[in-house]
């Protein structure tokens, strides 16, 4: 884990926002100031942030919405860039039929079901640094993980071994 000492020009009810803007493209407008959000945005260099909080001043929030679908696309892309293609901060191991995949736990249990089970504590696999998906090639989840990391769809056909493997 960890852990994140901020300057006093930063508090930590707006690091909060700003940890939940960059992993959801949104805001809680009730728990912080927005001028202080604002302040720690600008402070943090979070040139996206500080214009979703100008709409917001400016009472113009039908702005965020093109603000909005463009961070998620942004995230989905560095997240495909740094965690897919670089395997950055990689948790688990997969045993593929023609080789192995690198990826992250948290995100597959966020955005996967079955993955969600298959990592709870009743699951021999939530212990396991290496799991095994017979029958499934890398190709195959590679498109997996790139629509669970980018939310952008995959070429379908190679996902037909693993509709298999999900109900199993």
């Amino acid at each position: 884990q960890t852990v994140l000492t901020c300057t006093k020009l930063v508090s930590p009810q707006a690091m909060s926002q700003v940890i939940k803007f960059l992993y959801t493209g949104k805001i809680d407008e009730t728990i912080v100031h927005i001028g202080a959000l604002r302040q720690a945005a600008e402070y943090l260099e979070l040139a996206e942030l500080s214009q979703y909080l100008t709409n917001i001043i400016n009472k113009e929030h039908f702005l965020n919405t093109e603000l909005f679908q463009q961070n998620l696309e942004k995230l989905g892309d560095q997240l495909g860039d740094l965690c897919l293609r670089q395997g950055l901060f990689s948790d688990i191991l997969f045993k593929l039929d023609d080789g192995t995949h690198a990826a992250h736990k948290p995100l597959l249990m966020a955005r996967c079901d079955m993955m969600q089970a298959m990592f709870s504590d009743d699951f021999i696999e939530s212990s396991a640094r290496v799991v095994k998906f017979p029958g499934v090639s890398r190709f195959a989840f590679e498109e997996l993980l790139h629509f669970l990391y980018t939310d952008r769809p995959p070429m379908y056909s190679a996902l037909i071994p693993l509709l298999s493997r999900g109900n199993k």
